[in-house]
């Protein structure tokens, strides 16, 4: 049971520790520092990127919630990752510091997006891909996109690749839906923008 805990926390650069008081607690290891975030042009877009780690480490690319920045997701991780592996972030377009969407994104626009941003990082497949709640779906249609982009995939949080039509099957029937089911829709589908 405590397997898949200890992993993810290896992943994130703790340990498990006793605390001498009938517990455990989380314990941070070596953190790199985590660098400013700076501006990165990939695929013709201005994207509020930062790193940590060494460059020539094993390269993550941190996937954020759906309308996050990454410094509201990554802020408590990023260091202790970066101890071990060369570990970036980004803002989608329409978030934080990157540039404004050109039209409304569906999640293969966004998909897109990761793949020219981990382009512009300089980040060489395959790299892990570690995403949060909604972001997960980004990273899921990137990895669908190009198999070899990743060699693993940690999703925290995350809905699965059946999730956004689950969502649009159950709402509808409901009249009062329509404006969320249109948000779905448009997120699922690129002509639809």
């Amino acid at each position: 049971v405590l397997a898949p805990v200890v992993a993810v926390l290896g992943v994130t650069g703790c340990t498990l520790t006793d605390d001498g008081d009938r517990g455990t607690r989380v314990r941070s290891a070596v953190q790199a520092q985590v660098g400013d975030v700076e501006q990165l042009r990939a695929g013709g877009h201005r994207f509020a990127v930062r790193c940590a780690g060494d460059e020539q480490d094993p390269p993550v690319l941190l996937v954020s919630e759906l309308a996050t920045r990454m410094e509201r997701d990554w802020d408590s991780v990023q260091g202790r990752i970066g101890a071990s592996a060369r570990v970036c972030a980004y803002d989608r377009l329409g978030v934080g510091g990157s540039s404004r969407a050109p039209r409304s994104q569906t999640f293969a626009d966004m998909a897109t997006d990761l793949r020219s941003v981990v382009d512009g990082l300089g980040h060489e497949p395959p790299l892990l891909l570690v995403a949060h709640g909604l972001g997960g779906l980004v990273a899921v249609t990137a990895m669908q996109q190009d198999p070899e982009l990743a060699g693993g995939l940690l999703l925290l949080d995350a809905a699965g690749p059946s999730y956004p039509q689950a969502v649009l099957d159950m709402l509808a029937g409901v009249r009062r839906a329509a404006p969320e089911r249109d948000t779905w829709a448009r997120l699922l589908l690129p002509q639809s923008n």
